[in-house]
């Protein structure tokens, strides 16, 4: 859970406010258009017997289509809706950085997620098999040895947007 925090954390601090902002708002809003429509593809596919990913194939741009808009819609702000003064090449750029950053943060979150509720799962079974071993101080020696060793998903990652 802390490596989650950390992520967001990490995006905000690096990004900053805006752009940290947008890439989560970007998430949710994705997730919140995409989830129906992974699950209605998943009925039409049981249905019909068609692939669903007739359905799905284009929802790989969402990302980049919602933070395009939600860009658009912040600078129009920060400008004062005035139209003339959009650099849309400049709102373009960020929306696909936004959108990549959308994408790796939330695979990235997921991964941690799936970790910490498979390690929670794991925990519980375990304690039930820990209890059936012989000896305690050979389980301690396994936890210590399994906190200690450190795997991908604990490296930070960091993006950068001026390469």
């Amino acid at each position: 859970m802390e490596n989650i925090i950390n992520s967001i954390r990490n995006l905000f601090t690096t990004y900053g406010f805006r752009c940290a902002s947008i890439v989560v708002a970007t998430i949710l809003i994705v997730n919140l258009i995409k989830k129906p429509i992974v699950k209605k593809a998943n009925d039409l596919a049981q249905k019909s017997g068609m692939d669903k990913s007739v359905v799905t194939k284009n929802l790989t741009f969402l990302p980049v289509a919602v933070a395009f808009v939600l860009e658009t819609l912040v600078t129009l702000v920060c400008v004062k809706f005035d139209f003339l003064a959009l650099d849309f090449g400049r709102i373009t750029s960020c929306a696909v950085t936004y959108g990549a950053l959308a994408i790796a943060t939330y695979e990235s979150v997921k991964k941690h997620l799936e970790a910490y509720a498979s390690a929670k799962n794991g925990s519980v079974e375990k304690d039930e098999k820990t209890t059936v071993s012989s000896s305690p101080t050979q389980n301690l020696d396994k936890e210590k040895s399994t906190q200690n060793s450190k795997t991908a998903e604990d490296v930070p990652v960091h993006f950068d947007v001026n390469g």
